[in-house]
This record gives structure tokens, sequence and C-alpha cells, in this order.
């Protein structure tokens, strides 16, 4: 029965022959994953059959390949999501994981999508999140089969195409197949995340600064700390070149988190480019990168000293304000809970098209808030007193799983008897697909205190890390489904 946990200390006759099945195919775990990691899975527009773009497509179809060849049943749900059965059709046990990336960004020193292989790890975007614990998951189901594991629940691989961009691949997926009766997705810590905050992005359209300003663009995802930025300005009207070149040197200068450097326009003597290189992090935790957008922003405003000429609507000065802001107190949103800690705010994406400046914000807010409503109101007070509007909102509610369920001590105690850390589960701003499942949590792929942060230049699996994953998820498919 689902209501106490049965996962017993020591080895039986299944664990034992599923980790001698995964044993055997180290090598072929490492080569795989670094098959897939060659796919540049970045979301692109449709094409037939492919709905998330060539590139998601083709890494989706890699996985059903490769359940196939390992004697699994599979489905290619629409070119949405694509699942590996094995075992009773139901009830089952679900591991959720994607193969859709972000963009590589800029400074990695190998290629992004070579898969490439130094010193004992696998580089690649999509390395840790999430394509090197897909394959690990992948392979950890494939040893259970292997060891012909006596199941009582359906073993089942879900793969998405979009959970970097919003999860409709997995939304499409349960209106086709049904719901697990359990899951975990490998998508965020370990030991375990039994709560994720609530998400929303949100989208303001605030005045152009002035003339000044030709163009201003920085980041590309909501959900990615920005490490890159640019504006593009005319002198204004008396200055000097010298004059205004000293200023924004002076001001960048000050902008100790960013690297902010000046250009000179060559096909237009009165243009100067200045531009931001920060650090990227995924959106979840700002604190641990430094956003180009919004440390260019303070530059701007800090060298246009209240004079009015790059700023005569104050816009960038709020922005500057609601960027850097990173507990959400530049929208007037700052809040926390006992539970999962305190709001963060992201300004992920910032744009000036035509005469209107666009900035999208990442906001992750406590669980003790069961949607967005009363934090919307507050931003929509600020973003008005502002010049601007809320343009576009989407919220994705909490998702809070009690720490005596099932599933939680289960995998809690898998966890702790491979590897002895006692460190207890976990609330985070991050979200998984965990919160499109009652019930479920996310579990991995990073270990405690590794300092492994997703979305950065140069992303890796160290490969006994991936070995070890697939080890641990095997136990623990093990222990639900028996």
């Amino acid at each position: 029965m689902v209501g106490q946990s049965r996962w017993p200390p020591g080895r039986d006759a299944v664990e034992s022959a599923a980790f001698a099945w995964l044993d055997a195919h180290r090598q072929d775990l490492v080569d795989k994953t670094a098959a897939l990691l060659r796919i540049e899975s970045v979301e692109a527009p449709p094409e037939p059959g492919r709905p998330f773009g060539p590139g998601v497509g083709a890494a989706l179809e890699f996985v059903d390949r490769l359940a196939r060849e390992f004697g699994l049943e599979t489905a290619n749900v629409d070119g949405h999501a694509v699942h590996a059965h094995w075992g009773p059709r139901a009830p089952f046990v679900g591991v959720l994981t994607h193969v859709d990336v972000v963009p590589a960004g800029g400074g990695w020193s190998v290629p992004p999508f070579g898969g490439v292989v130094i010193d004992g790890r696998i580089y690649g975007r999509g390395a840790i999140d999430n394509k090197g614990p897909t394959v690990a998951s992948l392979f950890a189901l494939a040893a259970l089969a292997a060891a012909g594991a006596p199941v009582k629940r359906g073993l089942r691989l879900i793969v998405g195409g979009d959970e970097e961009t919003g999860f409709q691949c997995l939304r499409h997926y349960f209106k086709r197949q049904p719901y697990p009766e359990m899951a975990f997705s490998p998508d965020a810590v370990f030991p375990l995340v039994f709560a994720e905050k609530g998400i929303l992005d949100l989208t303001l359209a605030l005045p152009s600064p002035g003339p000044v300003m030709v163009s201003l663009r920085g980041g590309q995802r909501p959900n990615v700390v920005p490490d890159e930025a640019e504006a593009r300005l005319q002198l204004p009207p008396g200055e000097s070149p010298a004059e205004w070149q000293g200023r924004l040197v002076a001001a960048a200068a000050s902008k100790r988190r960013a690297q902010i450097t000046l250009e000179s326009d060559a096909g237009n003597p009165a243009h100067f480019r200045v531009k931001s290189r920060g650090v990227a992090t995924h959106g979840s935790t700002p604190e641990k990168g430094v956003n180009a957008a919004a440390e260019l922003l303070a530059c701007l405003v800090e060298a246009d000293a209240g004079r009015g000429l790059v700023d005569p609507s104050g816009t960038l000065a709020f922005l500057a304000r609601a960027g850097s802001g990173i507990y959400g107190e530049g929208l007037g949103i700052a809040a926390r809970d006992d539970v999962s800690g305190v709001l963060t705010c992201n300004l992920g994406v910032l744009r000036l098209e035509g005469r209107e400046l666009s900035a999208t914000f990442n906001i992750r807010y406590p669980v003790s808030l069961a949607c967005a409503a009363a934090l919307l109101a507050k931003a929509a007070e600020q973003v008005r007193e502002a010049g601007g509007r809320i343009v576009d909102a989407s919220d994705d509610p909490p998702h809070h799983v009690p720490e005596d369920s099932f599933i939680v001590r289960t995998l809690l105690e898998v966890y702790r008897q491979e590897t002895g850390d006692d460190t207890p589960p976990l609330a985070i701003g991050g979200g998984t697909y965990a919160r499109l499942v009652p019930g479920a949590v996310a579990f991995g792929p990073v270990f405690p205190f590794s300092g492994i942060v997703p979305h950065e230049k140069d992303e890796n699996i160290e490969i006994e890390h991936l070995r070890r994953l697939a080890r641990l998820y095997a136990a623990a498919l093990w222990a639900l489904a028996r």
C-alpha cells in the first residue's frame, strides 16, 4: 500500500542485477549523453511533427530510438513529448525530464553543442539541465527492465520539449496520456524538493527614454539572468563627444559587478555603444549571477545625472531600480514565508521596440501565496506610477507536497542509504515538471554543496556524477514500483 515506506536496508537481487547492468553499460551511458548534447535543441519555429522546432524534435526522437533499442515500449505524442514504458500499464511511476535547453549564450571555452569529454567531464548545454539526467533516468529504467524487476507499478520516463519556455509539452501530453500514480523530476537538487515557489512572468510596456536612446536590448529568456546587454546612444544636443564619453566612463567605472565598455559607432561619429557583460545563471537564483541589463540601466541613469537628457521620462531609472531589486523591492512586491523563503525577481528581457520599451521580469514567489493576484496588483500600481502598463502576465501557482508523504519518505530513504547524506528536503524557487502532477517531487540531479548552477557557460557533468545518478534513479524506481 502507498501509505508507508517499504525501502529496506541492504541490496536485493533485483537491485544488484540492475547495478551490474549499469556497470556493463558505463561507456554507453557516456557516449549516449554526449550524442544527445550534440543536438542543438533550443526551441525554434515549428515544423511538421516538430512543434518546438527541428532541434527539439531531433532530441525527442533520439530518446525514442534509444529507448526502443533497449526494448522498451515508446510513444511520441504529437512531437510534444515522448515516453518510454516498461511493466504494468497502470498504475505506474513517472520520471519527468526534458531535452530542450536555453540558448548557449557567450563566453564558452568549448563548443556549447559539441558534447566533448575533457578530464572526466562531458561538456554541453543541457549536460546538467536536463539531458544528462534524462539519459541517466533512461538507463536506470532499462537496467530494471533487463533485471526483470517484478514491479507492481509500471515505470515510465516522460520527456518533454519546452520545459524552458512554458511546459506546454507535458500539458499537451497529459491531455492524451494518463497521469502517473506518483512521479519525480530529476531537474533540481538533492536530497529532494517538496515545495516549489509560484512563477510569475510579467511583461511591462513603458514610454521610450527619449530620442537620445537609439536602441536598447538585453537578455533572451525571462528565466535566465542576462549576461549581455547593449545600448546605442546618440550624442545629446549641446554635448561634446568628450564630455558625454567622460560621463559614461565615470558611470561605468562605478558599476563594479558588470563589465561595462564603450565603443564609438564607426558608421556615425555622433553615436556611442555601451555594452555590459554580466554573469548568466538561472532566473530563480538571481543572487548567483550579475544582471547585465540591470547594470547597464544603472550606468546610463548615473551618467545622465538627473539632467533628463538620456532619461527624460524616468523610465530607465524605474527599470534600473526594478532590475536591481532582486527580491522584488523595486516593484513593491517583496515577500517571504517560512516554508520557501524570499521572493526573487529577475529582469530577464529588455527591448526598445519602436518608441516603446519592453521589459519582462521572472518572479518566484513564496508557496504561502496561493496565486500571484496580490503581487500583480501591487506591481501594476508601481508600473502605472512610472507611466507604463502591464501587457502580459503568466502565473504558475506554487507546488507543495507534505514532507510525511510516501514518495518523500521513500526517496529520502533511498538517497540517504546511497549517499550517507542527511541533508533535509528543500523548497526552491525553480519550477520543474513536478508541479504538473499532484504529489510529485523533484529529486536531483545536483548534489548538495556541489556548486553546480544551470544555464551558465561551459555547462558540464562529471562522468562519475552521471553514473551515480543512474544508480540512484534505478534504486529509487525500484523502491517506488515494487
